[in-house]
């Protein structure tokens, strides 16, 4: 499980769900709707942020 703050509530979500999402995300950004980099980038820094309790 992964827990997590978003929007101002607690999220926990199981970690294959949050997997599930990470890879539609970069197949999205593979078919040219975005960039799998940035877009990974922003995930990490958010995760990071959320972590350091920002």
């Amino acid at each position: 499980m992964v827990m997590y703050v978003e929007d101002g509530r607690v999220v926990i979500e199981p970690r294959a769900h949050l997997a599930e999402r990470i890879r539609d995300a970069v197949a999205e950004a593979w078919r040219g709707t975005g960039s799998a980099v940035d877009e990974l980038i922003a995930e990490r820094r958010s995760e990071a942020a959320r972590e350091a309790g920002e």
